[in-house]
């Protein structure tokens, strides 16, 4: 025990610090008891390859301060921070008091430079140059990577704030193979970039140790409008072989950063591919010509119905426009495909989802539909999402819906909104979903023979809709549960059993819908019988209806037995498998009356049970007498 007070060091945060720039950092300790202190820093910094950190304190009474120093390199890039600690210490008696304080210091790789993005066709061609970092030992840059964003929001990266965050709408899109690898082709897994959208690149180096450098200068880029633009895949007819698709397309944009009509001379054609479904092959269904790029006119040659042995109902048409000038392929523009819709039906509803790749943006789509009595569609409602709900609709009824998607590109001077419908599909809602298992209880009476098994109707609790019951039934506890008997009304929710022959088995009670929806099976519920089987000591074979027969004096829940009978030498005289016996006193080979005495029995009983047949063992003697 003393009356000294142990010094503070005051609170240090994190730091956060870019490779190759110096760090001064100042540390304080202050004590109540105004001693001479002495303050002591040590950690990561003081244990790496040179340049390392120094710390310079001014020790005095009652606060000491002090300052960390250190010139860091790219030597010091690495995903975990270095650790500090601080000590600080008193002159205190008869002990000396101590605090200590830890705090991190992240060295952060410095970015790629000089980022830049070139539009090739419908690819993007990326370069840039390496950090003012890049060793080629220890921590050293493994490779690159490309992150990229349909627009041109400007992001930048907050300090210590590495890599690309996903909040920033960025997409990692690939890799470099090495640290000398500063360029890439953005291809888009090879389906191409779309004309009109505006895409952000930013490039992270990659460390050995997975430590990320801060992200590359932002970069915005659109692809030439050199090539034609798809804008319309818009279901007109639904049909299985007569359906039609109306397709439509934007021409080439002249002038900068599009299509130079100078040397790129005519005759200019445009050629129209399709193919079924989201991938396929592409063959040409029409095509467009004129000498003159002027000449193509923008309403009658970017247009046309597909509608020869169409099949719309089945599947989606992806299309794409092939742009040719003087027989040489300029380019395409990224292809589109017509919105597919799909149901699934449920109670009382109907689900909707719907798909599609296009190089727009659908950012709103309205459902339409068409009950039984009407004649045409009628707007139900609209979403941002892909899928919609329908709900509280007749089950059985037959309803029809379309869908109309709303799109644009990023670029403004494209014809915006782009509108296109869905094929019209019908369905009907139907209950898929069951009501919910009853509890069941069973009581059983082994002594009267008799089992009563009841349960709740569900429609009381927790479903509406319950019309009947399926009883389930096995013999054993073991057996797997058959359906044993259908219960028609709803209201009648007990099952009664008056059984001599056994009452042992185990049930479970389902519920069901009118539309033969089973609920779960109730938990099993299982009765046992209490079989009892008695043999008599004395049998009277003297023909007066009195104790003529060896016969069981209790009965009651056996299956079979194998009972044997023998004299006093070992003989047998009887056997039998019916637990009733009625041995009349005679020998079994000779069929004559056996001689009066003792005899001796073996009788293995196979008792009924819902655990299934148990056997046990009886022996007696008989005393048969013939009087």
């Amino acid at each position: 025990a003393c009356n000294n007070t142990k010094p503070t060091i005051k609170p240090m945060t994190d730091t956060c610090i870019l490779a190759g720039t110096f760090l001064s950092k100042v540390i304080s300790a202050t004590d109540p008891n105004n001693q001479i202190l002495k303050l002591e820093v040590d950690g990561g910094p003081f244990h790496v390859t040179n340049p390392i950190a120094n710390f310079n304190a001014n020790n005095s009474i009652g606060a000491s301060t002090g300052t960390l120093n250190w010139q860091t390199s790219c030597a010091h890039i690495r995903k975990a921070p270095y650790q500090v600690t601080v000590k600080v210490s008193d002159g205190g008696s008869p002990v000396s008091l101590v605090d200590f304080k830890t705090f991190n210091i992240t060295v952060v790789a410095p970015p790629p430079q000089n980022l830049t993005a070139k539009p090739i066709g419908s690819n993007i061609e990326l370069r840039w140059t390496k950090p003012t970092c890049h060793l080629t030992t220890g921590n050293k840059i493994l490779n690159y990577c490309v992150y990229r964003k349909s627009d041109c929001n400007f992001w930048a990266p907050a300090n210590c704030e590495v890599g690309v965050p996903a909040y920033t709408g960025y997409v990692k899109i690939g890799c470099t193979a090495s640290v000398n690898d500063t360029l890439m082709l953005d291809t888009n897994n090879g389906a191409g970039l779309s004309q009109g959208t505006n895409y952000s690149y930013l490039v992270v180096a990659i460390y050995s140790d997975n430590a990320e450098s801060y992200a590359s200068n932002q970069v915005c880029v659109q692809l030439k409008r050199d090539v034609p633009l798809l804008i319309n895949a818009d279901v007109q007819t639904t049909n299985t072989t007569t359906g039609a698709v109306f397709v439509r397309w934007i021409k080439p944009r002249l002038g900068f950063n599009a299509l130079d009509t100078t040397s790129i001379t005519g005759p200019y054609e445009f050629r129209l591919m399709h193919h079924d479904n989201f991938s396929g092959t592409f063959t040409q269904i029409y095509s467009v010509t004129n000498n003159f790029f002027a000449g193509l006119n923008q309403l009658s040659d970017t247009t046309f119905v597909h509608a020869l042995n169409l099949n719309t109902q089945a599947f989606a048409h992806t299309y794409k426009i092939e742009f040719y000038a003087n027989g040489q392929f300029i380019g395409n523009g990224q292809k589109g495909s017509s919105v597919f819709l799909s149901s699934v039906s449920s109670d009382n509803k109907i689900s909707l989802s719907w798909t599609h790749q296009v190089p727009w943006n659908n950012f709103s789509y309205d459902l339409y539909r068409k009950d039984p009595a009407q004649t045409t569609f009628t707007l139900i409602g609209s979403t941002s999402s892909q899928s919609y709900a329908d709900n509280n609709l007749i089950n059985g009824i037959e309803y029809c819906y379309k869908v109309q998607a709303k799109g644009q590109y990023a670029d403004p001077s494209i014809l915006s909104p782009l509108l296109n419908f869905s094929q019209e599909i019908c369905a009907k809602p139907i209950d898929q979903t069951p009501p919910c298992a009853p509890t069941a209880t069973v009581v059983a009476d082994c002594i009267a023979h008799t089992l009563k098994l009841t349960w709740n109707n569900p429609n009381n609790t927790c479903s509406d809709d319950a019309v009947k019951y399926n009883l389930y039934y096995s013999p054993t506890e073991n057996d797997s549960l058959q359906l044993f008997q259908t219960f028609i009304n709803v209201n009648d929710t007990v099952f009664a059993l008056d059984d001599t022959i056994s009452i042992a088995g185990c049930y479970a009670i389902t519920a069901l819908d009118s539309f033969n929806n089973e609920s779960l099976h109730t938990a099993k519920v299982c009765a046992d019988n209490c079989p009892e089987y008695e043999l008599p000591n004395v049998i009277t074979v003297n023909g007066d209806g009195v104790n003529d027969f060896f016969k069981p004096i209790k009965n009651k829940y056996i299956k079979d037995i194998d009972l044997k009978i023998y004299n006093r030498w070992g003989s047998l005289v009887f056997e039998t498998s019916d637990p009733k016996i009625m041995w009349d006193g005679k020998v079994i080979q000779t069929k004559q009356l056996c001689v009066e005495g003792t005899y001796f029995y073996v009788c293995e009983v196979n008792e009924i049970r819902v655990a299934g047949i148990i056997s046990r063992t009886l022996k007696g003697f008989v005393q048969v007498f013939h009087k």
